[in-house]
Order: structure tokens, then C-alpha cells, then sequence
């Protein structure tokens, strides 16, 4: 309490209150209960109060006089947090101008955040981008709330929160903006569905070649891989000219993997993978059940069923062989 109060060792000189309303014009009744509703406090008690007050005055002062270094730390506090974050996260004037930022924005814009702040952000991007990001930007200073919107830019699928800063006049002062890539997501999303679509249409009538063709075109397109082949356990004819394993490694007579379908770099069928005899390479045994049901391999030094200097001249990284069984 800071105010008008009396020790609890002192009484109060009611005459004298008396004679002072009676000079001052003031309502006797009120002025004495007023005089009777004056808090009380021991000594000991004003003292601490006195005390705490000195320390919070000094505290005050502190700051003040600290206040540079206070905002120096919190700036580097705040950076740190937000650099710890894999969403790019950066601060604008309403016209695009950079303010602040974190390292992923700069990382995204291929500069320094020290190269970045002060250049207008709409000069990075192109005209069609600049225009809706423009309406935003003017939606927002409107309505004076965040809006959420997704878009692209330099092959990435973003999703973009912007927020008003608003001055002390109630106006946007400032933008913040959160901008998080959600490219792999909206991939597996459009993979998803184009999956459910390829299965629609493989139960619908035709036959087994143009279904087959199906399914490998998909991978392709799908999974961007080179290309992309299906076998199948059929009757074996080691005995024709067309089976370059007649001399006797196919360990098999009866049954051998024959290419079907081929899509993507090579779409023939009658190169000279067309019969792989079951056991015979890894993908051999994928069929005979030798190996699990698929197999990964990321180094063409381990494919035992191509040549590695081809491999190498396409560029081929990595295959995946799957086994599939019906019914």
C-alpha cells in the first residue's frame, strides 16, 4: 500500500480533523469516515514495504539502463529458436521488404540472411508468383488476420501461413511468414491416388499384355525410374533359338521367368533378359523363392545380372526387384 496511513502506535487527533473539515467547507459525517477507514500498519511492516519498493525502483533503472543488452539477448534467443526449425520463418514490411529471418528462408533463396535483409522478397520470385502472393498481402491488410494458402515455387509444394503485426495504431505494421515444404507429402499423396486409379482400371476387361503394360508404365511414371519390367513363370523353351541359356545353365527345364512387359527407356522385350532360368541371378531367385520377396540394391557393383560398365553409362543408380504372386 502507498498512500495516506497511520502507525499502530499512534491515535488519531479527531479535533483537529473536526476543526480542519469546518475550515475546508468539507461534510463533517464524511470527512471523519473517511478519517476512520485510513488503513494501519506497524512500523516494522511500512519498512518492508519501504524496502521492497527501493529494490523494484532499482530493478526498473536495471532495465533501462540494460535495455540494449536485453534486446540483444532475446534477438539472439528468438534466432536461435527459429533457426532450429526446418520451416522457413522470415519477417517483411508490407511492401515484401526483408526484415529478419532465419537461415532456412536465406537457404531457400540461396543467399545469406545478411545479403537478403533489406532486398524486396517479390524480386526473387516470378511475375505469377508476385501476383498472388501480392493479393494476399493486401487481403491481409484488410481483414487484419492470418491466411493459410498453399503454392510452388522452384519445384517446391509450399504451405504458407502469413501473420499481421499490427502497430500501436491498430494497423499492419509488419508480416510474418511461416513457409513449410510439404513437397513429399502432396508426392505420396498424388501417388496414392493414382495407385487407386491404376487398380480401378486392372479390374476393368482387357487383356493380360495390356494389363501388364499398365503396371510398368505406372512404375515409371509413378517413381521416375529408368525403366521398368515384368516377368512371369511360363513353360520353358530351352530348346529355341530364342533362349540364350540352351546350353545348360538353366537348371530348370520346365519353367524359366519370361520378360512380358517392358516400359520406359526400353520398352522391347526380346533383348537378352528375355528368359532369366529360375535361381539363376538375384533376380532368379527372387522367383524360385531363394531370396525374400524383394530386394534392394544401391550399388551396381552388386547386380550380377547386368553388365556395370552399361549400368554406369546410363547413370543407373539403384533397381528394386519385387516378387509377385498371385491369388
Amino acid at each position: 500500500f502507498i498512500g495516506q496511513f497511520l502507525y499502530d502506535d499512534e491515535e488519531a487527533d479527531r479535533e483537529f480533523f473536526v476543526s480542519q473539515a469546518k475550515e475546508f467547507g468539507f461534510d463533517e459525517t464524511s470527512y471523519l469516515a473517511a478519517l476512520d477507514e485510513i488503513p494501519i500498519f506497524a512500523k516494522d511492516k511500512v519498512q518492508s514495504m519501504l524496502d521492497y519498493n527501493k529494490a523494484f525502483a532499482e530493478v526498473l533503472s536495471d532495465m533501462v539502463t540494460n535495455r540494449e543488452h536485453l534486446r540483444k539477448h532475446n534477438k539472439e534467443n528468438t534466432l536461435a529458436l527459429l533457426n532450429a526449425s526446418t520451416e522457413a520463418a522470415f519477417l517483411v514490411e508490407p511492401d515484401g521488404t526483408f526484415v529478419a529471418m532465419n537461415e532456412m528462408t536465406a537457404k531457400r533463396f540461396g543467399l545469406s540472411v545478411d545479403e537478403l535483409v533489406g532486398r524486396n522478397a517479390f524480386d526473387f520470385l516470378p511475375p505469377d508468383l508476385v501476383l498472388s502472393r501480392k493479393k494476399r498481402a493486401e487481403q491481409l491488410m484488410v481483414t487484419k488476420k492470418p491466411i493459410k494458402f498453399e503454392d510452388e515455387h522452384n519445384g517446391l509444394v509450399l504451405s504458407n501461413t502469413i501473420y499481421p503485426i499490427l502497430d500501436r495504431a491498430g494497423e499492419v505494421g509488419r508480416i510474418a511468414i511461416f513457409s513449410r515444404d510439404i513437397t513429399k507429402r502432396k508426392r505420396e499423396q498424388e501417388i496414392a491416388q493414382k495407385i487407386n486409379l491404376l487398380n480401378q482400371e486392372l479390374l476393368a476387361a482387357g487383356s493380360l499384355s495390356d494389363k501388364l503394360d499398365q503396371i510398368t508404365s505406372s512404375i515409371v511414371e509413378l517413381f521416375d525410374a529408368d525403366f521398368a519390367r515384368i516377368w512371369m513363370i511360363r513353360q520353358c523353351d530351352s530348346k529355341s533359338s530364342n533362349c540364350d541359356f540352351a546350353s545348360g545353365l538353366c537348371q530348370k527345364k520346365e519353367e524359366c521367368l519370361q520378360l512380358l512387359s517392358s516400359s520406359g527407356r526400353y520398352k522391347h522385350t526380346d533383348g537378352s533378359h528375355r528368359r532369366i532360368p529360375l535361381g539363376y541371378s538375384k533376380l532368379g531367385q527372387i522367383a524360385a523363392n531363394v531370396t525374400p520377396k524383394q530386394v534392394i540394391e544401391e550399388s551396381s557393383e552388386d547386380w550380377d545380372f547386368v553388365d556395370e560398365e552399361w549400368a554406369s553409362q546410363l547413370g543407373l543408380k539403384s533397381y528394386a526387384g519385387y516378387r509377385l504372386v498371385s491369388g
